[in-house]
């Protein structure tokens, strides 16, 4: 039990700031991973399309399975990607 009141509220004072700053440091993490970038060495890395398939490789599997209906055809074509999608849109 504290006899100094004061001496209390500035101990608890400093606590929550403690809790918060830990909370909103975790909110952070949170929401950067939530919009797809993350802190890794102190740069912003954005993973958002790392390790997916992105807009160009999904447009070239479509135009591909669409033109030759198939599957093989298409994802050779995704790996391509923007090659083929500028290929489909000249020869198409």
């Amino acid at each position: 039990m504290c006899f100094i009141v004061g001496a209390c509220q500035e101990v608890n004072t400093r606590v929550l700031q403690s809790i918060i700053r830990a909370k909103l440091i975790e909110a952070e993490k949170e929401i950067k991973k939530s919009t797809g970038f993350l802190e890794k060495r102190g740069k912003m890395i954005d993973t958002t399309t790392t390790g997916y398939c992105g807009f160009g490789c999904a447009l070239a599997i479509v135009i591909s399975y669409t033109a030759n209906k198939s599957i093989l055809w298409a994802i050779l074509h995704g790996l391509l990607s923007w090659l083929y999608v500028i290929y489909a849109a000249i020869t198409y």
